[in-house]
Formats: structure tokens, sequence, C-alpha cells
């Protein structure tokens, strides 16, 4: 049981922590109309150090000028915040992926000479990023 919680507390602040990730990335991927994989990861991490200051500032006894700033009714704010501080300069990545993809997927009939894996990833409901990770 991690941080002396008992399962069932653990239970509770993982399920608080999900949703509060997924109100996060649902409300970017609204703004800006997309989501890709792996944003979760990079948006949990940001959260994570937020909760890890958050803790810090209650656990201690001094008083710096950052302490007015942080505040766990912001939690969420402060993740998104950052966040999409993150993705503006990242965005630019994950379309250029996209369409490296799109491309590499175009040469297999004629690089691999495979027409048949062609036809089954052009078929399959799933984003050309996972066949070519």
């Amino acid at each position: 049981v991690e941080d002396g919680l008992a399962p069932q507390e653990f239970s509770k602040s993982l399920k608080a922590r999900n949703t509060n990730l997924m109100q996060v990335l649902h409300t970017y991927a609204n703004q800006y109309g997309t989501y890709h994989q792996g944003m979760h990861e990079m948006c949990s991490y940001i959260m994570f150090v937020i909760e890890m200051d958050l803790f810090d500032h209650e656990t201690s006894s001094s008083r710096d000028g950052f302490s007015e700033m942080l505040n766990k009714n912001y939690l969420l704010h402060d993740t998104y915040n950052l966040f999409e501080s993150l993705m503006v300069p990242l965005g630019k990545c994950y379309d250029e992926s996209a369409a490296m993809s799109n491309s590499v997927v175009s040469k297999i009939p004629y690089v691999a000479r495979d027409k048949e894996l062609y036809n089954h990833i052009q078929t399959v409901p799933m984003s050309h990023e996972v066949y070519c990770a």
C-alpha cells in the first residue's frame, strides 16, 4: 500500500487522479479538436509534479514566495495550463508523425512488396501510427 494508505483509500485516490486526468485531457481535446496517443502520459507527469509540490507545501513550515501560487483548488487549472503550454510546440510533432506514418504506409506495396499487408492495414480501423511506431 502506497504512502501508508489503506487499500480502499488508495483506490479512491487513484480513481480521483484518473478522473482529474480525464477532465484535463477531455477539455484539451474539446479545445483543440485532437487527442493523440501518449498525451495522457505527459499530462499525468505534470499533474504528479504539481501534486508533489502541493504536498511539500502542505507539509513544510517554511513559506516562500511561491506558496501563494500553490492551491489544491486549482490543481486541474494549473495542470491544464502547463499541459497546454507543453503541447503548443509539441503539436507539430504529432502532425509530422501522422504525415510520416501515412507516407510509410503508402510505400508498403512498393518497398516491402506486400500488397496483402497494405490491404490489411487499409481495412483495419486503426490509425497508421500504431503500425508505424
